[in-house]
């Protein structure tokens, strides 16, 4: 019988130890669920901020290439208007009006249609000094469309890298 009472009084004690381990680990269950709560708070407002940074760099960028390339443009435009006042010799009217027609499209930021006038006009029979002045406009929109793009890459590519670093850090 006193070992009945004994295994009892060990099955109790067990039991009991047992219960309150559990006990314990809920609270540290809780407790890490709440701390792990906080933190994950603290990590979305940074990732917030830093995506809310980036985009606003991106524009800052962006807002400065597009003035960059319309300046840029402006001063090509003036220069082959200049060039083109120069030349005496004579010219295909319907070659004239295309390279004028992409002069404004480029002005205007319209690069593709600008580049489109411009195939136009080289099979329009120029003179020479009309290819000439085509070619240097191709070159100019040619130019200010990649910079466009690698503008856009540049903005996408740093959006994609703070949406990674979000991911990363939880």
């Amino acid at each position: 019988m006193k070992k009945q009472q004994i295994i009892l009084s060990l099955t109790v004690i067990a039991l009991s130890a047992w219960i309150v381990g559990c006990k314990q680990e809920t609270n540290t269950t809780s407790d890490a669920t709440k701390d792990a709560a906080a933190k994950t708070e603290g990590v979305v407002g940074q990732a917030t901020d830093a995506v809310k940074n980036t985009v606003e760099s991106a524009k800052e960028a962006g807002a400065k290439v597009v003035q960059d390339v319309k300046t840029a443009g402006t001063e090509a435009v003036a220069t082959v208007t200049e060039k083109a006042k120069e030349l005496t010799a004579p010219a295909s009217a319907k070659a004239q009006e295309l390279i004028d027609s992409a002069k404004g499209l480029f002005t205007e930021g319209k690069f593709a249609d600008a580049l489109a006038k411009l195939k136009d006009a080289g099979s329009a029979s120029p003179s020479t000094e009309q290819q000439s002045v085509i070619d240097s406009l191709k070159a100019q929109v040619e130019k200010a469309m990649a910079a466009t793009s690698k503008t856009i890459s540049d903005v996408t590519a740093s959006a994609t890298n703070a949406v990674n670093n979000l991911f990363q850090k939880k």
